[in-house]
């Protein structure tokens, strides 16, 4: 039972889109029918290009969060712990976590063109903050009381760090690479829309719409919306295996 319950939700929303598209609510050739979806999509698993377009947003997404992470982490853990570094550093973090990220989108333009590293560099940007943020709060959350401890116990800073900083911030850490990660498919979508390249979902997504074939757009919409479901599955998969003593 548990596993019908996504099932029917599913079901109840396609009864909707076939309820919409019947009664002529949204003229259909902006809303198709499902089944015209459905064969649509059929058409394309079969092609390279489909394969080719997944495989090149997912190459710049994985590219652009690891650098996000490989960065995102040390740099929050260090502003977390250290409290003058924090002083240095919280407003600019916060600032420009708050900003937009097509905003980035010219000066990436201006200062990498058009190809791969602008849509990399947007994407790990944005979302190194998200890790940032959530690493700095896993480390201020670490209970006072626990810290005495370790002083009592004439802990080294290295002990400290170790064995209690380090394990009650990863699951704040996860929480952040787990959001960063849904984010930058996004933040990689949106850059394949706006800046030029030939491959990439966001860039044929766009490319099926200005050609009005509107079937194969929301295929393709629909493939993106899947990928970034499993990418937070997996994700959660991980975070169970390696936080097996957190409930999450």
């Amino acid at each position: 039972m548990k596993l019908l319950k996504p099932l029917i939700g599913v079901l109840a929303l396609f009864l909707i889109w076939e309820a919409v598209s019947f009664f002529g609510l949204i003229k259909p050739i902006f809303l198709p029918f499902p089944k015209e979806i459905i064969d649509s999509l059929a058409r394309l698993i079969v092609t390279s290009d489909f394969y080719r377009h997944i495989s090149y947003s997912l190459g710049r997404t994985f590219i652009s969060f690891s650098i996000a992470a490989l960065i995102g982490i040390p740099v929050g853990l260090a502003i977390g712990y250290f409290v003058k570094i924090k002083g240095y550093f919280e407003f600019t973090v916060d600032f420009f976590r708050t900003m937009p990220s097509p905003a980035l989108i010219p000066l990436a333009l201006v200062t990498l063109g058009i190809g791969d590293l602008s849509k990399i560099a947007v994407a790990a940007f944005s979302v190194s903050l998200i890790i940032i943020i959530n690493t700095v709060y896993g480390v201020q959350g670490v209970k006072k009381t626990r810290r005495s401890v370790f002083a009592i116990l004439n802990a080294t800073k290295y002990q400290e760090f170790k064995k209690l900083i380090l394990p009650e911030a990863t699951p704040f850490i996860f929480s952040g690479l787990r959001t960063a990660l849904s984010i930058n498919l996004i933040v990689i979508i949106v850059t394949e829309m706006m800046i030029g390249t030939h491959f990439g979902l966001g860039y044929i997504i766009q490319t099926e719409q200005l050609m009005y074939n509107i079937p194969e757009m929301y295929s393709y919409i629909i493939v993106t919306g899947l990928i970034g479901f499993l990418l937070n599955k997996i994700i959660l998969v991980i975070e169970k295996r390696f936080l097996f003593w957190v409930s999450v």
